[in-house]
């Protein structure tokens, strides 16, 4: 199974580990198993990033340690020379592997890091026989590890292998006592702090983690609301220009599907009954809509409108539309048989130009509008229970994948007269 990232994890997981009395809560040093590996994923992320600039700023920075070096004691700096440089290839050698698969072995990588780094440098100041001097650069390590570590087990690793290999390098090196205990307490001091310092900072990035993926998943969740209410290309083009949305389309296909006997059951049956049942029958048909590919405008009562080649193009628009329909009638038929319902489908069919767009502030929706629109809506009207009815117009597009009948002039209000052809089944 593969692990949660910060993009994945359950906004139900989350919200109980983000605010208290409307407060972000500052949360322990581990989350639950879920939250902690998307966490600890994120940090390693950050960790790397981190490492790479440090590594990339040190490397091109000890050289100058080398003109330090012959500036303080000129006599032994050719010694302590090699030394340097070994620890620039070191650097460059870490940043060169957080680019490959070793990655993932990110902590030891860094836990070697700072053991060259400590070992090296009290080498260096033996033979430079500058101690005295050595307590400032022998620290740095201790300043990196708040930001670089990713766990508490790392971090205390790193304070150890930065406190106590140095300071056995010196006392190897038969180094004055007084300036090894010296710096021995400046190494204790310098490691409570370093690790108060990165409990602090590990806080700080988880809070911020919470917050961060909490408004990542209200914004996946206002996304998917979105999805559910317009295309998806039309809310793409919305939230990134905010414009208005309007365009003519030539090819379309438009379907209108009406439920016969609905409105009788209506009247006898109970009010969640009739909503229960409605909105078992178009959830199906949402999924005969996703399967086809098509787009779903909305429905009118017990009325289903569907249109293919908006918002975008297809040259299958009315085989597309024609063969959802004849699944509609199946879905219906079959609906109608488990729940005992006396429910038909009636299916009206026409291709043509449209004006597609989306209207409103509030509530808004993505329509269609124009004569082909208004034109499927009446074939719709004027057909037969269980019948697909279609134009000649989207007749001329379905080629001969379908068996039709002889076109029948009709009279349809409002639109004068057109040839209708019903569809009897594949060819």
């Amino acid at each position: 199974m593969s692990r949660p990232t910060p993009d994945t994890v359950r906004p139900s997981v989350l919200f109980p580990h983000t605010y208290l009395e409307g407060r972000i809560k500052v949360p322990k040093l581990a989350f639950s198993t879920e939250i902690e590996a998307a966490y600890q994923e994120r940090a390693l992320e950050r960790g790397i990033r981190i490492a790479r600039a440090a590594a990339l700023i040190a490397a091109p920075s000890i050289p100058l340690f080398i003109i330090w070096d012959y500036q303080v004691a000129p006599e032994t700096a050719a010694s302590a020379t090699p030394i340097r440089l070994a620890i620039v290839v070191g650097f460059l050698l870490a940043w060169a592997l957080t680019y490959t698969k070793a990655v993932k072995y990110f902590t030891v990588l860094e836990v070697l890091a700072f053991a060259s780094i400590t070992v090296g440098l009290p080498v260096i100041y033996y033979r430079l026989e500058v101690f005295e001097l050595a307590a400032p650069s022998l620290l740095l390590p201790f300043v990196w590890i708040p930001v670089l570590a990713v766990r508490l087990r790392q971090a205390v690793l790193d304070v150890i292998l930065s406190a106590s290999v140095p300071w056995g390098a010196m006392r190897a090196a038969e180094v004055d006592p007084a300036v090894v205990n010296n710096m021995l307490w400046w190494f204790l001091i310098a490691a409570a702090f370093s690790i108060g310092c990165w409990i602090l900072v590990d806080k700080a990035y988880r809070s911020v983690f919470l917050a961060e993926t909490a408004l990542q998943a209200e914004q996946r969740r206002s996304d998917a609301l979105l999805r559910n209410v317009l295309p998806d290309e039309i809310a793409k083009r919305l939230k990134t220009s905010g414009e208005a949305v309007a365009e003519r389309l030539s090819d379309v296909t438009v379907l209108f599907a009406d439920l016969v006997g609905f409105t009788a059951f209506t009247a006898a049956s109970d009010a969640s009954t009739v909503v229960e049942l409605l909105n078992g029958l178009f959830s199906e048909f949402d999924d005969l809509v996703d399967q086809v590919g098509v787009e779903k405008i909305k429905t009118i009562g017990d009325g289903y409108m569907v249109a293919a080649g908006v918002p975008t193009r297809r040259n299958d628009h009315a085989a597309a539309i024609v063969g959802l329909a004849f699944e509609m009638q199946e879905t219906t038929t079959r609906f109608a048989q488990v729940n005992d319902l006396p429910w038909t489908i009636r299916i009206g069919i026409h291709s043509g130009e449209v004006v597609a767009g989306v209207i409103g502030k509030r509530k808004f929706s993505y329509d269609l509008w124009g004569d082909t629109v208004n034109v499927a809506s009446r074939i719709e009207s004027t057909g037969a229970p269980g019948e697909v009815r279609i134009s000649t117009e989207t007749a001329s597009e379905l080629n001969s994948h379908y068996r039709l009948s002889e076109p029948t002039r009709i009279n349809l209000r409002g639109h004068g007269s057109h040839d209708i052809v019903t569809v009897l089944g594949k060819a």
